[in-house]
């Protein structure tokens, strides 16, 4: 049997591990083994005194009174991961007998830790003196702690009062360099340029690409909200960049507006189309809120009516939407209305309340989050005009306003202030509450995350200055050294898909102009910086709240979403954000879980949170869209797992989306029974990696060329488990914890090249490989291993590589490769 099951491992891409990825990896292992303890010996030398070993001190000056408290150090220097031992010396100089106790507060955000090693209490003579013994650990990097050392207080009490507290300040290094993301957002809206919608003498170069009948009609809704994102879209695709469409939801119900008031049909045509693109796009890209709030056709706000429709064009226009003497702004088109110098959507509200902050974010993210339902729930959101609010108690609103919808960042930083003025260099930071732009000044007050504006657009400069923005932003990231500083950044770009150009200027033009300059711009990135990742900006956001929030956190995986029982059950996974908090019995965190966004009010009889497949809290007579489910986490290796009991059937996730289904990677539906659930399936039925898409640009292999392999769920078990009553796992000396995601990243790779026979080890050879491991890969699961084409070669290619947990959408490896066409003599060798 394990003779069997080891040609069937070979021919499909376990020798490719093996023969061609083990050397490689034992390389990589005894270098990284190298490195640490290189860092560990040079960081102990650093702080070592002349005793050796010991940290290096800052003498604590004696405290006053009878009591003295006398720390080793004021100041001390570690990296992330190392503990030291820390004695402070307590001495009774007052002519009583003391009993003591000392405790530690450690910061916010668990950057240091310290365990008391030294029993409690203790009673301390008159003129004694003892020694209570700590151990620190430095459990995360400074750059956390807003790039400032962390503060960890020792106290000193007795049985009714406090003696004394001292301050020790701890700088923890990361030594792992940091991640830079590029973050593509668009506004996505329409434009007319008509002498009735604006004064646009200005930017006389607009006025080509639109209609100019001063109305809003059906083929501008096409070509600015579908044709041309979905162009931007492809182009994004060949590269493996993603997009965040900020999309005008209100214009979307503008147009259901419009179709009662038309007898064309046009308008059941675009709706149709717009719908569709969403559900099309959201599969690699994602689509977020944006409410320019004059055309939300519901309100009962002034101007009244709210839009005007005009028979001849077939097309619509938010009433007073402009007026060179009354209204020179589009005073309506905003959403605060403060940026527009007057009042408008200003209260807080309730999530039924249309014409509030929290009422018309809600509508806007249940209907997004619906179109894109098993794909992509978005985290984040951009108001119309940007118009976040001017004053402190109204952008302390709209602020709450986003967490309350489960909105964990924004987009509205920079475009009214010096955009330049980036806090710590940072376009990705956390924000004051009642200033966007401004970082918090303490860790306890992070919230919401935002992402300000950048210098240059794609649609208003030349290729050159574009490729000097982004190099001046990814230079600032950069240590000295010339490695990415610690942490999750973001270089964050931004365009209005309505005002990208063709070459010929018309509207309907998708080719040339800004489109090309995109497609050159993402393939200098691509080919210049493998090191730059891509991601949406929820994607984005959710990564770095997994490295900076001070507080565990949970959120719902939207593509781990399974219906069960013909919908009346869900069940979703549930991530933890934190990745570098500790957790355990000792340090148990109370989380709370938001339901999904697109969940009608009133479906859901019972929530209930499993742990491993257990319940650990349940919740029923759900009806409010605000509804959250609080859980505690005391173990991180647990699967944690919602499960919503509908009152009526709700489908399953995603089969709405009208995709055709050739036209997508291929989702395999995860099982049905939660992971620690026995199964019955056999051991042996190791499935075949699929092929599911390539990308290329003509018949020969170019940079930019893509492709993603798919390997279901079953291999990866068969190899970490003994066969044939072995004693050891039949994958023992291949590594295949380690293997699995670089092997099925390279077979993209040779997929990627057009190569007939892609996962055959006669095809290709890895030559090299560099690689980061960012999450285990799990037994269970299907993952998708995607690369793209950096370089080419006659004989060589040289590629980026991602491998992810296909149910979580995780990213578990990412990297690049160089392989070697061989010349087919493996085949012999397999055979043999």
């Amino acid at each position: 049997m394990k003779a069997i099951a080891k040609r069937m491992i070979d021919r499909f891409f376990g020798y490719f591990v093996s023969r061609y990825l083990q050397p490689e990896l034992e390389r990589m292992k005894a270098e990284h083994s190298r490195l640490g303890h290189e860092i560990r010996e040079l960081a102990r030398t650093q702080r070592a005194g002349p005793g050796g070993g010991q940290p290096r001190i800052t003498e604590a000056g004696p405290a006053e009174g009878g009591l003295r408290l006398d720390l080793p150090a004021k100041t001390l220097s570690l990296v992330v991961g190392e503990r030291v031992s820390f004695s402070i010396s307590v001495h009774n100089g007052g002519p009583s007998a003391l009993n003591l106790c000392a405790v530690a507060t450690e910061p916010v955000g668990f950057g240091v830790l310290a365990e008391l090693v030294t029993p409690m209490p203790f009673h301390l003579a008159h003129d004694e003196q003892q020694q209570v013994e700590w151990e620190i650990t430095a459990q995360r990097p400074s750059e956390v702690n807003l790039g400032r050392p962390w503060s960890l207080i020792f106290i000193l009490h007795g049985e009714s009062e406090e003696y004394r507290q001292e301050r020790v300040s701890v700088e923890v290094t990361d030594p792992e360099p940091g991640r830079i993301y590029y973050v593509l957002t668009e506004d996505c809206e329409t434009f007319d340029g008509g002498e009735l919608t604006g004064d646009y003498s200005a930017s006389p170069e607009l006025l080509s690409m639109h209609n100019r009948n001063n109305f809003m009609d059906p083929d501008e809704y096409r070509w600015q909200m579908v044709e041309k994102p979905n162009a931007m879209n492809h182009i994004a695709d060949k590269h493996g960049a993603k997009w965040t469409h900020f999309w005008c939801t209100s214009q979307r119900f503008a147009a259901e507006w419009a179709a009662r008031q038309s007898s064309t049909g046009r308008w059941q045509e675009v709706i149709a189309l717009l719908d569709e693109s969403i559900q099309r796009g959201c599969v690699h890209h994602e689509y977020a809120p944006h409410i320019h709030f004059g055309f939300e056709p519901d309100s009962a706000m002034l101007p009244q009516p709210r839009l005007r429709y005009d028979p001849e064009t077939d097309g619509i226009i938010p009433n007073q939407f402009y007026d060179p003497e009354t209204n020179p702004n589009h005073r309506y088109h905003g959403w605060d209305g403060g940026r527009k110098g007057f009042s408008y959507v200003k209260a807080l509200g309730s999530f039924s309340e249309g014409d509030s902050k929290t009422g018309s974010l809600h509508r806007a993210c249940s209907f997004l989050s619906r179109l894109q339902r098993g794909h992509r729930q978005p985290h984040c959101a951009r108001a119309g005009a940007c118009d976040f609010g001017v004053s402190p108690d109204d952008q302390r609103i709209s602020t709450l306003a986003h967490l309350r919808n489960g909105l964990i960042a924004d987009a509205d930083a920079g475009y009214h202030e010096s955009i330049g003025a980036y806090p710590r260099g940072r376009q990705a930071y956390f924000c004051c509450p009642d200033d966007i732009e401004r970082e918090i000044p303490d860790l306890s007050q992070a919230g919401l995350v935002q992402f300000k504006a950048p210098t240059a657009t794609f649609d208003a400069v030349t290729l050159d200055q574009l490729t000097a923005w982004f190099e001046a932003q990814r230079e600032s990231l950069l240590l000295p050294d010339g490695s990415i500083a610690p942490g999750v950044h973001a270089i964050v770009a931004s365009a209005h898909a309505m005002n990208m150009k063709g070459g010929s200027g018309r509207m309907e033009d998708v080719e040339g102009g800004d489109f090309a300059k995109l497609d050159k711009h993402l393939q200098y990135v691509t080919a210049r910086h493998p090191e730059v990742l891509f991601g949406t900006m929820s994607e984005v956001a959710l990564e770095f709240l997994d490295y900076y929030t001070p507080a565990l956190a949970a959120v719902v995986e939207p593509r781990a979403e399974r219906a069960e029982g013909e919908g009346g059950l869900l069940r979703f996974r549930i991530r933890l954000l934190g990745s570098t908090i500790p957790v355990s019995a000792a340090r148990r965190h109370l989380v709370t879980i938001t339901l999904p966004a697109w969940l009608p009010p009133g479906e859901v009889g019972m929530a209930q949170v499993l742990s491993d497949g257990r319940e650990i809290a349940a919740c029923s007579g759900i009806s409010s869209p605000s509804a959250s489910l609080a859980f505690a986490v005391e173990r991180r290796d647990a699967v944690y797992e919602l499960l919503l009991h509908m009152h009526r059937p709700a489908g399953r996730g995603g089969e709405d989306a009208r995709v055709e289904p050739s036209e997508l990677p291929a989702r395999l539906p995860p099982e049905s029974m939660p992971p620690s659930a026995p199964t019955a399936e056999p051991i042996l039925e190791i499935p075949c990696p699929q092929v599911v898409e390539t990308r290329r640009a003509g018949t020969e292999p170019s940079p930019g060329d893509s492709a993603a392999v798919v390997l279901p769920a079953g291999l990866l078990r068969l190899l970490m488990n003994p066969v044939a009553a072995g004693a050891e796992p039949l994958g023992r000396g291949i590594h295949p914890m380690g293997g699995f995601p670089i092997a099925v990243a390279a077979c993209a790779a040779a997929a990627a090249c057009g190569d007939p026979e892609p996962l055959s080890p006669r095809a290709w050879q890895v030559e090299h490989v560099r690689v980061r491991f960012r999450r285990s890969v799990k037994q269970d699961r299907p993952v998708v291993g995607k690369a793209r084409l950096v370089e080419v070669r006659p004989d060589r290619v040289r590629a980026s590589l991602e491998t992810v947990d296909q149910t979580t959408g995780e990213l578990l490896m990412s990297g690049s490769a160089s392989l070697r066409r061989t010349s087919g003599d493996v085949e012999q060798d397999v055979s043999s």
